[in-house]
């Protein structure tokens, strides 16, 4: 019986996968860690947060409910240093060369939809909170994993100092949805 050598098994063994069509080529999947996308992202959720807190400071005076003095609270801050990190991020992504789209993302936009159909009062504040608790873990994650791993520039610098108002922001909100 003929021995093979078992680089010649596992050669053939691979070719016949590639032929089989077992394994493709795959084009590795955008990362945070990219200016152009990191910016997007960071301008969407920078959008979400001033549009939803507008409305969130809407619905709880029609509802009767700016009596609850810590979401109205949370909803102006969000309002605030959400206008203020826009304002930062284009000034950043300017310098950087990186071009930020106008537009919420298809995401962000939905949950705006379905917050502006709530139900006034508890619903709607309920439905609030957890979009803003969802929205900061996504922003954290995003904003430290560019802050970490992104090319260094203005959009990084922006990235590493941002981080902390948005970490503050994500254990405020998480207080308030323990409520």
């Amino acid at each position: 019986m003929k021995s093979f050598p078992a680089f010649s098994l596992t050669a053939l063994g691979l070719a016949a996968l590639l032929a089989g069509g077992v394994l493709q080529a795959q084009t590795p999947p955008a990362t945070p860690t990219e200016p152009q996308l990191f910016a997007k992202r960071a301008a969407s959720s920078n959008a979400f947060e001033i549009e939803s807190s507008s409305l969130a400071l809407q619905a709880l005076e029609r509802a009767g409910l700016e009596t609850d003095q810590p979401l109205v609270d949370f909803a102006q801050a969000m309002v605030r240093d959400h206008n203020e990190a826009q304002e930062q991020l284009h000034i950043a992504a300017a310098a950087d060369g990186v071009i930020i789209p106008a537009e919420i993302d298809d995401r962000h936009t939905a949950t705006l939809d379905s917050l502006k159909t709530a139900s006034t009062g508890e619903n709607f504040r309920s439905a609030y909170v957890t979009a803003q608790v969802d929205a900061h873990e996504e922003s954290v994650a995003l904003f430290t994993a560019f802050a970490a791993d992104g090319p260094e520039g203005a959009l990084k610098d922006f990235a590493a100092k941002t981080l902390p108002v948005l970490q503050q922001h994500e254990e405020h909100i998480k207080t308030l949805d323990r409520r």
